[in-house]
């Protein structure tokens, strides 16, 4: 109370007290509640769920058993000493499945605002039934207790039965096994079962018992507070009275009748069936028969081993099993709990008849198993936590590099693009430039027209002769300029005239229609000149993408802004290169040359552009096409051949190509063999003249589809004396070399 007042003064004193202040109640809720993580609503601090959306605020994470760090709750291992979580115990119900534990009859669950948990129905596992309690008695209707077995239930089955239209209250759920179990009820030593021979006895027997009726079961093992029942605990009922026919029957044998009397289970259960199911049946329970009976005891086991022995064979047996499980166990990871381990040595202690002190022997053993098994799992751990150390040192190394070749990059980014602001400043000016100089000549045209319009009607030469001999040759262009321009007029062709056009006539459309999105590729020398060194294309339907050859395009190194490509009727508008990508197998053959290959293979690479020129694309030839390529089929390329050419073959600011057509001269593999599979003849020879420069040149058919790209061409070596110099001329047999355009297209999947 006293923090109460101490805030609400606070608050009044503050100097903005005037302004309407939230309730000072708020203040409060704030140091004791939490935001819930789904909602964002507020919510107790030790809250399980959220009263809004039902969401898990505790039940999410759980504390691992080896270490105590916080996991979700769903971990299979915890990220801190590796310890396998797959058999910690779980919560009984996430979200809106239930499911039971073995070993587990029966569990009692609170269920957190049921409406919003069970929206979506509920799914049950197999072999388990359940009832929901409001207020602690089983919910029933006119149908009976609400009872939801195994499988899928939607949410219309069970919640109008569960609510109907009144309050909601306390709803709980109580889950249980409907198959039958087996409980096991000992009468130990301090019994007073004797046989009629004095032999002092112990017994234990294995009952088969199965939940019937829920209500009479919550009554008698679950009422308010029990939360859990076990399968062993479903005898409890039933122990005295087990324990009292035990002792009659043992009564009225001696021990020699008890070792050797192999009927003396149905004896037994006959006087269980009887004496039992009244009492079950008070229970919820249903007595399904006696699935074994044993008797023991020091004196019975000394008389046995007396006339047998078989009680050390028996105990070696025992040992070799419970070793032989701990093994496996070992070797695949999967340690039972304790709990497991208990009910394992109580089955083989059963099953292999032992003694009180054979048991506790077998316990002695796993315990020292064990306890080796953890010091090699703690030696593991700390190897492995050495190692992880190890990753994170070498990671925050790699993160360190990383870090600081993504500056050098950015570093040079930054040079990099006041470079090219540096240029596009220069090419402003020099358009600036050419404008003025365009201005200048457009107004001497005007005078000239002026001139020529002022001594229009005289004959030419007067005209000429009036305007003086500096001026003649300005109005010869001025009479020019006046003169009509007489406009071709193209005519289509008639359907006869189109099926006698030849491949020359046809190609010729095609030709001028592709020519603009031929490029003429430029670089930068060390020197700082400008370089010609080959022919790029524009491929049909890939913006910015430009098609040349490998050994073309690595002559280009985009990171210090050396190449360029110029396209025709553009003006001499340069476009920058961005970024070159070779063909894989390409750059293998340069590292290491295959001899057997007389032209390089793969030799095809693409280039990206920094702007898209407004050129359309050339197509290239559909898969079925290059396959039915055949010898003498016509073809034709466009492209920039240079060496040895006038001129250097092409001009910079405005480059024209040059057209060639020919024949396919053969279809070979890369060693130019014969072959009788079409997809291998990747290498065309053809009989088009060409020369340094041309390579990347886009190889037409007569429909205008590239089918190949050029790439080399025969030569023979001759010497000249004048200049004693060694070059090479084209081959008299006229036999070059293209690339099938599929090899690019198969790398790129185009």
């Amino acid at each position: 109370m006293s923090l109460f007042l101490l805030c609400t003064s606070a608050l009044s004193l503050h100097p903005y007290a005037l302004n309407p202040l939230p309730d000072p109640m708020s203040f409060l809720r704030r140091l004791f509640t939490d935001k819930c993580p789904n909602c964002k609503s507020r919510i107790g601090a030790g809250a399980n769920f959220c009263s809004n959306c039902s969401w898990g605020h505790v039940k999410s994470w759980r504390n691992c058993t080896s270490c105590g760090r916080s996991v979700g709750a769903e971990s299979n291992f915890c990220w801190g000493c590796k310890a396998d979580l797959r058999l910690q115990p779980r919560d009984q119900i996430v979200s809106d499945c239930w499911r039971r534990e073995p070993g587990v009859a029966a569990i009692r669950i609170t269920i957190e605002t049921p409406a919003e948990r069970l929206r979506n129905g509920i799914l049950v596992d197999g072999d388990t039934r359940g009832v929901f309690l409001r207020n602690g008695v089983i919910a029933t209707d006119s149908h009976g207790p609400v009872e939801i077995g195994a499988g899928y239930h939607a949410n219309t089955s069970f919640m109008q039965r569960l609510f109907g239209s009144g309050p909601t209250g306390t709803v709980e759920a109580l889950i249980a096994t409907i198959s039958p179990v087996e409980v096991r009820v000992d009468v130990g030593p301090g019994s007073s079962m004797r046989t009629s021979d004095n032999f002092k006895v112990e017994g234990a027997a294995l009952l088969k018992l199965q939940i019937d009726d829920l209500a009479l079961f919550q009554r008698a093992f679950m009422p308010r507070g029990t939360e859990i029942v076990r399968e062993d605990e479903l005898g409890r009922p039933v122990t005295a009275r087990v324990a009292e026919v035990l002792n009659r029957y043992v009564s009225r044998r001696t021990s020699d009748m008890l070792l050797n009397d192999p009927d003396q289970r149905r004896g037994i259960e006959a006087e269980l069936g009887i004496e039992l199911p009244r009492l079950l049946a008070e229970c919820g329970l249903r007595f399904h028969g006696l699935t074994d009976v044993r008797f023991g005891g020091e004196q019975l086991e000394q008389k046995l081993q007396h006339l047998t022995g078989r009680a050390s064979r028996q105990m070696e047996a025992a040992e070799a099993e419970l070793r032989h499980e701990m093994e496996l166990a070992a070797r695949r990871g999967t340690f039972i709990r304790e709990d497991e381990a208990q009910a394992d040595i109580d089955r083989i202690s059963h099953d292999r008849f032992l003694t009180r002190l054979e048991r506790e022997h077998l316990i002695n053993i796993r315990k020292e198993f064990m306890r080796r098994e953890r010091g090699i799992a703690e030696a593991h751990t700390d190897g492995q936590i050495r190692h992880v150390r190890v990753d994170y040192e070498l990671e925050e190394r790699r993160k360190r590099a990383a870090e600081a070749a993504e500056q050098e990059r950015l570093r040079q980014q930054r040079e990099h693009e006041e470079d090219m602001k540096y240029i596009e400043t220069l090419r402003a000016l020099a358009e600036f430039q050419q404008s003025r100089l365009a201005a200048i000549k457009q107004i001497k045209v005007d005078a000239q027209v002026a001139l020529a319009n002022g001594l229009h009607g005289l004959d030419p030469l007067a005209q000429i002769a009036g305007a003086g001999l500096a001026m003649a040759p300005h109005m010869v262009d001025a009479l020019r300029a006046q003169q009509p321009q007489v406009q071709p007029i193209f005519m289509p062709p008639s359907t006869q005239a189109a099926s006698n056009t030849s491949f020359s006539q046809s190609l010729e459309h095609t030709v001028q229609r592709y020519i603009p999105a031929i490029g003429l590729v430029l670089r930068q020398n060390q020197q700082g000149e400008v370089e010609r060194i080959g022919t790029a294309w524009l491929a049909q339907g890939r913006n910015g993408i430009l098609v040349t050859n490998a050994h073309v395009a690595s002559e280009v190194n985009p990171a210090t802004g050396g190449g360029w490509v110029v396209f025709p009727g553009t003006n001499g508008q340069a476009f920058q290169i961005a970024s070159v990508d070779l063909h894989p197998e390409f750059l293998r053959q340069l590292a290491h040359p295959n001899a057997a290959a007389t032209v390089l293979t793969h030799d095809v690479a693409i280039m990206r552009l920094t702007t898209q020129p407004s050129v359309s694309g050339v197509p290239i030839a559909a898969k079925f096409k290059l396959l039915a390529l055949r010898e003498l089929q016509p073809v034709a390329y466009v492209g920039y051949p240079m060496r040895s050419q006038a001129g250097g073959g092409a001009n910079i600011e405005r480059p024209r190509p040059v057209a060639k057509s020919g024949t396919i001269s053969s279809l070979t593999d890369w060693q130019q063999r014969e072959t009788l599979n079409p997809s291998e003849a990747h290498l065309i020879r053809h009989d088009l003249g060409v020369t340094g420069g041309a390579s990347g040149s886009p190889l037409w058919d007569a429909n205008g589809d590239v089918v190949g790209i050029i790439c080399g061409m025969n030569v023979e070596t001759v010497f000249d004396p004048t200049t004693r110099r060694t070059g090479g001329i084209p081959s008299a047999s006229m036999v070059n070399f293209a690339q099938r355009i599929d090899v690019l297209t198969d790398w790129l999947g185009w």
